[in-house]
């Protein structure tokens, strides 16, 4: 029975080594390029940091200040502001995938900061289907409207 078990499982649900990437994952990296933001290089060439919401790039001392107040925080909530303020991304080893420290990269290991360090070192190459994909319309805010009675004429 347990032969049998052990090589049913092998063609229902193969183990992954690396994480899948999809063809959003892909999509969203593209667009993340296409925002101009840059990495801010550590002294061994493999971990980057790169700025969170809506800046473009870091400085030096942005970093050393980022750098000191995680190492000096004095309560939960500094923690927190400080942490989700910039992404670290460390360059996978031997062809694998980088990881990052925001919560997308932390519970998936993979997302569109490991994507685009992977285009930037040029290990990753984006399939042209990501980059033409269309984006699809938001929905509207606010409750949507009532469904109407069916076979009434509506004038």
């Amino acid at each position: 029975m347990i032969k049998e078990w052990s090589l049913d499982t092998t063609d229902r649900r193969p183990f992954h080594e690396e994480p899948s990437v999809s063809t959003r994952h892909y999509r969203d990296a593209w667009m993340y390029m296409q925002e101009g933001k840059e990495p801010l290089y550590l002294d061994d060439g493999r971990t980057m940091f790169l700025p969170a919401g809506s800046k473009k790039g870091l400085t030096v001392e942005e970093l050393s200040a980022y750098i000191q107040a995680m190492d000096s925080c004095e309560s939960f909530e500094q923690y927190a502001e400080q942490r989700f303020a910039v992404w670290v991304v460390k360059a996978g080893e031997n062809g694998q995938m980088a990881t990052c420290s925001c919560p997308v990269g932390m519970k998936q290991r993979v997302c569109k900061h490991a994507i685009t360090v992977g285009l930037w070192k040029g290990t990753i190459t984006i399939p042209d289907v990501a980059k033409h994909a269309v984006i699809g319309q938001k929905r509207k805010r606010g409750r949507p409207t009532a469904t109407r009675p069916a076979l009434v004429r509506q004038d």
